[in-house]
């Protein structure tokens, strides 16, 4: 089998090449990003790295037939200076692919999503999670709203193409000892975490659905693997549990300022503008912030797949494969 994987560079892109290298029935993993590795794999004879923008002419470099594609590659945060770039290139980046998929013969496409689809608002409660069927009612912040559209984007492509098959899979927030310890993932986790002495608590149920990065590839390892009945099928990666941000604060052994909702709402506008987009609240992420967004990630259970981890060990990140990387034993794992 011949695979593509664009963002291979990136976070959970490192990690899936790596573990895809490992498995005796892939041939060929083309890995196309805009950045140079800098963990887990290096380029070579079974691996060819392709560094390019999506948006870029890259189609012509890869010689083989490629069997499947992994599409990883999206730009997060909304650049402070660089909307419009931002936008074009996690749209028509996308586009080529699916172009390219449909003009080769690419049996399967995974996609990663998002749970932030749904939309963090007001009426939703911790006691009724989404399902993947739910409606997708994100409409303020730029990163749930344009995995909507990419997940549209997918779903034409499916209609044009009934013959392939698309699955896409909402991750809630993914992190481990990997993200933590290793590629130093910022974030949400990390403010809180590292940077804030403080937690702001704008509600009592204000909580995160962390999913462990080891599930997470496990999970896209699995759908790669697996004869779905449905051609066009969608997933939440999300286990059963969360942490309430209360139960954050007594973890980290932080302090609890309660804040009102829009205070909060004007701090974190304040805090985007004056660090010129480099503390992760963007507009509409005070939404996120406050209001719950949990799903019920039971369905590829009913397949076969099992999650490992609980939202406390992805939140803590240690334990996993990477819990001791550059220790002896880890050195022994890779």
């Amino acid at each position: 089998m011949k695979v593509l994987i664009t963002g291979a560079s990136g976070y959970l892109g490192s990690m899936l090449t790596y573990f895809l290298s490992l498995k005796e029935n892939i041939g060929k993993i083309y890995a196309l990003d805009v950045k140079e590795p800098k963990f887990l794999w290096k380029p070579g004879e079974k691996i060819i790295f392709l560094k390019k923008n999506l948006v870029e002419n890259w189609e012509e470099e890869i010689k083989n037939k490629i069997d499947a594609v992994f599409h990883l590659a999206f730009w997060i945060r909304r650049p402070f200076f660089n909307l419009q770039k931002h936008l074009y290139e996690n749209s028509f980046g996308f586009e080529k692919l699916l172009n390219f998929c449909e003009g080769k013969d690419v049996k399967k496409l995974i996609i990663a999503s998002s749970i932030a689809v749904y939309g963090a608002n007001k009426e939703n409660s911790e006691k009724k999670p989404f399902k993947e069927d739910d409606e997708l009612r994100e409409k303020n912040y730029l990163y749930g709203k344009e995995k909507i559209e990419l997940e549209k984007q997918a779903q034409k492509f499916y209609e044009k193409n009934p013959h392939k098959e698309v699955i896409i899979l909402r991750l809630a927030t993914v992190t481990g000892p990997f993200a933590q310890k290793y590629f130093r993932k910022s974030g949400l986790l990390k403010f809180m975490k590292e940077v804030t002495p403080f937690i702001f608590l704008s509600s009592e149920n204000s909580l995160r659905q962390y999913v462990h990065e080891d599930d997470v590839i496990s999970a896209f390892l699995f759908v790669l693997e697996k004869d779905f009945p449905q051609k066009f099928i969608i997933f939440n990666i999300a286990p059963s549990s969360f942490l309430y941000f209360k139960e954050i604060a007594k973890i980290t052994k932080k302090k609890i300022i309660r804040i009102p909702y829009q205070f909060l709402k004007i701090l974190f506008s304040l805090l985007w503008y004056f660090s010129l987009g480099k503390i992760p609240t963007a507009p509409g992420s005070e939404n996120s912030y406050t209001f719950p967004i949990f799903c019920d990630g039971s369905k590829i259970e009913k397949y076969g797949f099992q999650y490992k981890f609980n939202s406390l060990d992805a939140f803590l990140g240690e334990k996993g494969f990477f819990e001791n990387l550059f220790s002896p034993k880890g050195k022994d794992n890779l």
